[in-house]
């Protein structure tokens, strides 16, 4: 207690003596390194003026963001994939979502046979596909697919599920009519 009292300051508040106590170590190199720091970012982007300012970064960002914009509306999407890539995905989207109803091969089970020359709606064409797998058929069971899907993954299912059209594997009956290519 006799320390205190050396460190007591003629400072009083409400009853209460202030102590002059040394500030941690910590504390103090945390703040000569702020000041460091502050010093040396003055520099550059000031003083040097060889760092970006902010107006000059908005400007970049906001072009990037443009340019992305413009190549996914250019390629529908995103980057270019490559066919095998695309019947890839398809299947694979196939495989997690379709294959319950219509068959890991698409072979028909609870859904019709995707791989016969049948087809029970229009006539099987790309963009017809894409409409059933997109708003579904709610009165046969099959989901419209549009809120659980991305686009891409809907594209890619279509692509699939064409590449499998005749290709005949046994499994349910025909059903509908036939389609002549």
């Amino acid at each position: 207690m006799e320390d205190d009292k050396n460190l007591m300051l003629d400072h009083e508040y409400d009853g209460i003596q202030e102590l002059d106590n040394n500030l941690p170590n910590w504390w103090l190199w945390t703040f000569f390194g702020a000041i460091i720091f502050a010093f040396l970012y003055w520099i550059h982007y000031d003083v040097s003026q060889s760092g970006p300012t902010l107006d000059q970064e908005l400007a970049q960002g906001i072009a990037r963001v443009e340019q992305h914009r413009k190549n996914a509306q250019s390629s529908g999407g995103g980057e270019e994939v490559s066919e095998e890539e695309m019947l890839a995905a398809g299947q694979t989207v196939f495989r997690n979502y379709c294959a319950a109803c219509h068959g890991q091969k698409g072979e028909g089970g609870v859904g019709p046979n995707l791989t016969d020359g049948y087809w029970i709606y229009e006539k099987g064409a790309p963009d017809t596909i894409k409409g059933l797998v997109t708003k579904g058929i709610l009165d046969k069971g099959m989901p419209a697919w549009e809120s659980m899907l991305k686009p891409n993954e809907i594209d890619a299912v279509v692509k699939y599920v064409s590449s499998i059209r005749n290709t005949n594997e046994k499994g349910k009956e025909p059903q509908g009519n036939k389609v002549d290519e």
